[in-house]
């Protein structure tokens, strides 16, 4: 009986865990607040194309308490974002997320920035 139990509590943290939310980025929320702001690095540096960084164009998604499964807003994708900022050649792509109370309120935007 007790490694029973012993073997319930072992397999009960192992889970905890894992549901526990990542420290790095979304798309799992922080427990009060959570801001990111991540960088994606291409071929050229620190830029993804080689255009200049004349022009800043952002596309965003949100998300309420936990309709997160059943809708998730639209936008967070580059395309719908150049399109925003009237951008033809890509520089820069970043994603920033915002996150209040865990699954309260959560936002995910994509910025694009280039010519």
């Amino acid at each position: 009986m007790k490694i029973l139990k012993k073997s319930f509590l072992i397999v009960l943290l192992v889970l905890s865990l894992l549901s526990i939310p990542g420290c790095l980025s979304a798309p799992l929320q922080g427990g009060l607040f959570t801001f990111t702001n991540q960088h994606v690095y291409g071929t050229h540096g620190s830029q993804i194309g080689s255009a200049q960084v004349d022009k800043k164009g952002e596309s965003c998604s949100w998300s309420i308490l936990f309709i997160r499964d059943i809708f998730y807003g639209t936008g967070r994708n580059v395309s719908e974002a150049m399109t925003e900022g009237g951008i033809t050649k890509i520089a820069v792509v970043d994603r920033k997320s915002l996150s209040i109370l865990g699954p309260l309120f959560y936002m995910e935007c994509m910025e694009v920035y280039g010519e």
